[in-house]
């Protein structure tokens, strides 16, 4: 959807700056200069009329074990207009500051992990490594992962400008945040796909998009046409819900969570057990005696925010560690966290993840093996491009799956597991380029 230019960051760009080409309402902006006249003024910022969103659905496949298909499920992702980024950003850093400063100051920042800054850098890796630590210095113990039902479409208008406001310690917000507060939660948007259709925008086009999608004289009379039967916006009603995707919406459903976040870290203290929260992802770690009362806990706070669990079965993971007579550690089931499974001796890169992998290798070679023989027939070279494949798929390759995620996490987590998982990758991709996928 979008790219950052390589170019190395110039040292006087503002770090609200991001330079990056996707088709939009707008010009996409290359140099600060440009917005800066905006962006840093708020008597401007007050003033300034945002563009609608660009919405789509992004749609993974899951496998379902249990159940023994596929599923899919659709994430629903919106992106703003270039100059609107930009202000977004900027504001989502200036609020970022109050709310380290709040988390901190309020005793609760390890438990949220998910949006920030660390120094040093940390990902999912370290975090649930550090998890799974924690977990074998309490043995024995009970890990319970929930997750929050439709998170960011869930977050309540008015409760989040109560936090909002609380970060700032105003009594009323300022105009320029104000203006920024409703564009994020009275916000417009237009479907992506119907709208590249109307403009004749295809995936060929996008690979070096460098224009705004249509005239102003275009945007007022076919897409914000006066006809509600032909125009393409919609807009956010019923006082809740945020966009997933624009550079503010992270760092506010991290504010808006600080009741649940303060509330659980101080019963978690209270009872010796850990929590922590990664955007919706939540886990408590705790004594089997306390099990019950955090849940219970965490359930009310919940409920205090407007905010539901997911529920049912599969949807709320519990996993019981027990010492073993040896002095080992060993689990009832693996507990499922930010993409590992710990059963108590071995970490593991989710068995789902891995086999995304190899059904990702195995489309690539069913696809470089029709190519081969296309380009046979027309006439060209009819061979597999081999080194394309090793790059994307093996350890000869620059950042892949293999080189990049695998190892980082064998480096965090240091066990041998990982290791294990990813040794036939070599293997596998030479048997699909002999027999076939």
């Amino acid at each position: 959807m979008s790219r950052t230019h390589r170019r190395k960051r110039p040292s006087s760009w503002p770090d609200w700056f991001v330079p990056k080409s996707y088709p939009h309402f707008d010009q996409p902006v290359r140099d600060p200069e440009q917005v800066r006249w905006l962006v840093e003024t708020p008597e401007q910022v007050a003033r300034h009329a945002f563009l609608p969103f660009i919405h789509f659905g992004k749609v993974t496949r899951k496998y379902k074990r249990a159940e023994g298909h596929f599923i899919q499920k659709t994430r629903s992702l919106s992106y703003a207009s270039h100059t609107d980024s930009q202000l977004f950003r900027r504001y989502g850093n200036e609020l970022s500051t109050h709310y380290e400063t709040a988390l901190i100051d309020g005793g609760f920042d390890g438990g949220v992990l998910a949006y920030r800054r660390f120094e040093p850098r940390k990902c999912n890796i370290h975090f649930a490594n550090d998890a799974f630590r924690w977990i074998e210095d309490h043995a024995p113990c009970v890990a319970m992962a929930f997750d929050v039902k439709d998170f960011f479409e869930s977050l309540d208008h008015k409760m989040l400008k109560r936090e909002w406001k609380a970060l700032l310690g105003v009594e009323s917000l300022p105009a320029d945040h104000h203006a920024v507060f409703k564009a994020i939660t009275r916000y417009a948007w237009v479907q992506r796909e119907p709208l590249f259709a109307r403009f004749g925008i295809t995936k060929k086009k996008l690979a070096d998009w460098r224009k705004p999608i249509c005239s102003p004289a275009e945007f007022r009379s076919i897409v914000r046409t006066d006809d509600p039967a032909r125009s393409l916006i919609n807009k956010k009603i019923g006082g809740i819900g945020i966009p997933q995707g624009s550079p503010i919406s992270a760092l506010l459903s991290n504010v808006y969570m600080i009741p649940v976040d303060r509330r659980m870290a101080a019963r978690a203290k209270e009872c010796g057990a850990l929590y922590c929260r990664y955007s919706d992802d939540i886990l408590i770690a705790c004594s089997a005696e306390h099990r019950s009362d955090l849940e219970m806990e965490l359930r009310s706070a919940m409920a205090d925010a407007r905010l539901e669990l997911h529920d049912g079965p599969g949807k709320i993971a519990v996993a019981s560690f027990a010492t073993t007579a040896g002095g080992g550690l060993e689990s009832d089931k693996p507990l499922q966290y930010l993409g590992f499974a710990f059963d108590g001796q071995f970490v593991r890169i989710r068995s789902q993840t891995v086999a995304r992998f190899f059904r990702k290798m195995r489309k690539a070679v069913r696809r470089e093996k029709y190519l081969a023989t296309a380009r046979a027939e027309a006439g060209g070279d009819g061979r597999v491009r081999r080194k394309l494949l090793y790059s994307r798929y093996t350890h000869l390759g620059t950042n892949n799956f293999v080189t990049g995620y695998a190892k980082n996490a064998r480096e965090v987590i240091d066990r041998n597991a990982i290791r294990k998982q990813m040794r036939k990758h070599w293997t596998v991709l030479h048997a699909l380029l002999v027999v076939g996928a």
